[in-house]
């Protein structure tokens, strides 16, 4: 549900091999994804439960944290845009429980060598445009 759902509103999983994602139209995934979800808790928990599963990859986790790009015409020109998690944490239906996720995934990256992938979470939740309380 949760990758079918994001796809369905132009968001491009790629392959394991590939360093980010592709995201067409990123101004309406969002909007989309929370009139979608909104009051339907079923929907909501199964999609939740569907990203944590995803998370648990560290290639899916750091891909995620990335920029996502639109391919424009060639694959030389792409537009850059906000992370996968970026995104999520604009749907307000979402967003509590991905903080949660997010400030739970802290602790464990408080060694050295995972110091980059903590920047990578800080950085998600700053300039947040509004947070749902």
């Amino acid at each position: 549900f949760f990758e079918t759902s994001l796809e369905s509103f132009g968001f491009v999983f790629t392959r394991p091999e590939s360093k980010f994602h592709l995201c067409k139209q990123p101004g309406s995934i969002g909007l989309n994804l929370d009139r979608a979800l909104l009051g339907d808790f079923k929907a909501t928990k199964s999609f939740l439960e569907e990203f944590e599963r995803h998370m648990e990859d560290d290639g899916n986790l750091h891909k995620s944290l990335r920029n996502t790009y639109e391919k424009e015409g060639n694959e030389f020109e792409m537009e850059r845009h906000q992370s996968l998690v970026r995104l999520l944490l604009g749907v307000n239906t979402l967003q509590p429980q991905i903080l949660e996720y997010l400030l739970e995934k802290l602790p464990e990256c408080s060694s050295p060598e995972d110091s980059q992938l903590a920047c990578q979470i800080v950085n998600q939740l700053r300039w947040l445009d509004h947070v749902v309380d």
